[in-house]
């Protein structure tokens, strides 16, 4: 299973996470819309979407890399570690496959871009974290929303 982390919305992570209680995570960037519906969809046609919906954010970068990750990459059965500075860590257990909410999350803007996942009250998403050196695999932005950390075997489950 891939263990992946999350920082959950930048300026008010505790409203973010009580969501995420409610049976799902999710990324921003509403705006570029479904991505089941981009036809040539990958990391780069996410970020470049991201640039033209958003020209005033530099993070198009992180946003396509990020959303492709929680769109083809996360799997049924992944965790991912909800951190920010701000807030309890947590670990969440990704369930189903991606979905898009037309309707925004009202206090958080366009974080549309959603996976349902479940609590694990029995994780230690710190643990987690200092288990794979308390930073992303090689490739990924530690600034990023969405990055892999890295797998867990089955002698370390």
């Amino acid at each position: 299973m891939a263990v992946w982390r999350l920082i959950p919305h930048h300026q008010e992570p505790q409203r973010a996470v009580s969501h995420f209680r409610t049976g799902f995570i999710a990324l921003g960037w509403g705006l570029i819309g479904d991505l089941r519906s981009i036809a040539a969809c990958g990391a780069s046609d996410i970020g470049a979407l991201a640039r033209r919906r958003y020209p005033d954010l530099d993070n198009d970068a992180s946003a396509g890399r990020s959303l492709w990750a929680l769109y083809r990459e996360l799997q049924a059965g992944d965790l991912v570690l909800i951190r920010h500075p701000k807030i309890r860590s947590r670990v969440m257990k990704v369930t189903g496959e991606y979905f898009y909410v037309e309707q925004p999350l009202s206090e958080l803007g366009d974080y549309q871009h959603q996976r349902p996942a479940v609590l694990v009250p029995d994780r230690d998403a710190d643990s987690l974290w200092d288990h794979f050196g308390a930073r992303p695999e090689r490739g990924w932005g530690i600034r990023w929303p969405l990055v892999k950390c890295g797998q867990l075997d089955s002698e370390n489950p």
